[in-house]
């Protein structure tokens, strides 16, 4: 709770209406007992530096037909299937476009147009009785030009850090 300057907590795992007005007003009783902090509020960022671009829009990429793309999801899923000890739970690909703006509590301070190639894969590896825990990747190109290469290298990395998970030892953890 923020009173002015001053805050206040309190907590409960209780979902009760009456206990749960009863924890604000404890909230807003320690707030009142608390001092000022000048610190309470998030500060306001400075504008974004004139020279930050604001189109990211790459024609080729706005414009590339949907065989093109099914062509770059095909390429990911050779690379991913050329060791046939990994296996494919799900792979997706995605061509987007969008307005994005930036704020803050003093107002709009840029905004941008832009298109971006996404894809993702999650697998595993599977050798005999050995099993791998499903791992996942996704990664994003700006421009058309060197995504289908783009989508191979970073399948084929993916690829082989799960299969290195067949050996044992230290894995990551999420």
């Amino acid at each position: 709770v923020l009173i002015g300057e001053q805050q206040g907590f309190a907590s409960t795992n209780n979902t009760d209406p009456a206990q749960l007005r009863a924890i604000a007003g404890a909230a807003i009783a320690n707030a009142k007992l608390s001092p000022p902090n000048p610190n309470v509020a998030i500060p306001t960022s400075g504008t974004l530096p004139e020279d930050c671009p604001t189109n990211l829009v790459d024609p080729d990429l706005h414009n590339l037909s949907i065989a093109t793309q099914k062509e770059w999801l095909h390429g990911m899923i050779v690379e991913a299937t050329k060791d046939k000890r990994f296996r494919i739970n799900e792979g997706t690909s995605e061509i987007s476009g969008g307005l994005s703006i930036i704020a803050n509590s003093t107002g709009v301070h840029r905004s941008s147009t832009e298109t971006a190639a996404t894809w993702s894969l999650m697998g595993m590896g599977v050798e005999g009785e050995r099993i791998t825990s499903f791992d996942y990747f996704s990664a994003l190109s700006r421009k058309a030009h060197g995504t289908a290469q783009q989508i191979r290298s970073s399948t084929k990395e993916f690829c082989e850090r799960v299969l290195k998970g067949l050996k044992g030892g230290p894995a990551t953890s999420y």
